[in-house]
């Protein structure tokens, strides 16, 4: 067996075992502290529409198209693992007035660090003479299969109505709005939609009124 084979075949082993386990604490966090998980996602959501708003108002950007949540890439680097939330025109990322707001849902990834050193200990017994830059490429695809891959079940389940309560409706908006999510300039895949004067039921106050 040549060497990149066994790494990968020590490492992909350890991380299925890695998954499992996390999966279930991360679900269990979940379930005993939605509220404030919801709530602090509700922030950040009401302050990019804030932030947009005064964009549409001031530098005159364009009707609301896309609400995106980006994974990027270099946060594995930088150990950041943020996510770019952003509002976008017809232009997509081309939009020129940027609205957009950066978020790491620590709840989902507080033992991403420790599964690197559990990886690189582990697979380290296996391998002789391991260096880390080898495990880079099963490392990344593990950030983005499953801790990505949980952030997106969680976004596809709570920003369209997250975005809806936190004032989407005060702005400015396509006559279809969709929910993306995926890599920042790359493939996306669409979460939900909003097809504004169809759904206009979900724009309403407390009192009932339309807005």
């Amino acid at each position: 067996m040549e060497r990149a084979e066994q790494i990968s075949t020590v490492a992909e082993q350890i991380l299925m075992e890695l998954a499992q386990r996390n999966y279930e604490k991360i679900c269990e966090y979940y379930n005993a502290n939605k509220d404030v998980i919801l709530s602090d996602f509700y922030d950040v959501i009401h302050g990019l529409i804030t932030l947009t708003k005064e964009h549409q108002n001031s530098l005159g950007k364009a009707p609301i198209r896309y609400v995106s949540i980006s994974y990027l890439l270099s946060s594995t680097i930088t150990k950041s693992y943020e996510f770019q939330i952003s509002l976008m025109s017809e232009q997509y990322f081309l939009d020129p007035v940027e609205s957009c707001v950066y978020w790491s849902p620590h709840w989902l990834l507080a033992d991403v660090e420790k599964d690197w050193d559990v990886l690189f200990s582990r697979v380290q017994k296996e391998v002789i003479r391991l260096h880390p830059y080898e495990l880079d490429r099963i490392w990344r695809s593990y950030i983005c299969s499953f801790y990505y891959g949980l952030t997106a079940l969680f976004a596809s389940e709570h920003i369209k109505a997250t975005a809806i309560s936190g004032g989407l409706g005060d702005l400015r908006l396509a006559e279809e709005v969709s929910f993306i999510y995926g890599g920042v300039m790359d493939q996306f895949v669409q979460l939900d939609v909003l097809r504004v004067g169809k759904d206009d039921e979900v724009f309403s106050h407390k009192d009932g009124s339309k807005i």
